[in-house]
């Protein structure tokens, strides 16, 4: 009995930090709540040049992220070097992302498939739901000092203070409001919990 809790509670958890992953990857290449601040804040203001030029700035640092094969940074703003190591360290994470959900994708499918064949859904019920309060709970925190929670979240994944960037020597954080980020923990936040959602309706269906 317990040897079946524990690897139905393993098999939950492939399924739930492939969601997670999902959700991180679509969230940082979702470019319309970007293009949205930089009209609501006048960002391309802020940083002295076009709304297509920032747009096409803003491009090029997701490619360098993105791909693996991209090795520089390029782009019109100025960066110091413990700059382009916080985006080096971002890559990293970023492509770390695309493993997981890659290997997750295989991994959940494949689960879900054999339970679904045998009628065993029911069996990642627990876990999963188990495992949302704990995004729950984050996502409180998060609404409760949004601050707090974004600096806690950059020393929780980084080893050095890169990730401070002074707006003199860095001023491409100028166009990188916090709002920004807020705007996207809380469409992750959204996506994950309404497709965890959809995921235990169809699960409980199992039970009927």
């Amino acid at each position: 009995m317990l040897r079946l809790k524990i690897g139905n509670y393993l098999q939950g958890l492939i399924v739930f930090l492939t969601l997670i992953a999902f959700w991180i990857a679509v969230t940082i290449n979702f470019t319309p709540l970007y293009y949205w601040f930089v009209i609501h804040d006048k960002l391309a203001q802020v940083a002295g040049m076009s709304v297509a030029k920032l747009m096409q700035n803003y491009h090029a640092l997701l490619g360098y992220l993105n791909f693996p094969w991209q090795k520089q940074l390029v782009t019109d703003f100025i960066m110091s070097a413990n700059g382009r190591q916080h985006f080096s360290d971002v890559k990293q994470l970023f492509l770390l992302d695309y493993i997981i959900l890659l290997i997750g994708l295989f991994s959940s499918s494949w689960i879900i498939y054999r339970l679904a064949r045998n009628k065993n859904l029911w069996c990642l019920l627990n876990p999963l739901r188990n495992l949302a309060i704990l995004m729950v709970i984050l996502l409180v925190l998060m609404l409760c000092n949004f601050e707090s929670f974004f600096i806690h979240f950059h020393e929780l994944l980084f080893t050095n203070d890169d990730w401070l960037f002074d707006p003199l020597t860095d001023p491409i954080i100028n166009v990188l409001p916090s709002a920004f980020f807020m705007a996207c923990f809380g469409l992750f936040f959204a996506g994950f919990l309404i497709s965890l959602a959809a995921l235990l309706w169809r699960f409980k269906k199992d039970l009927r």
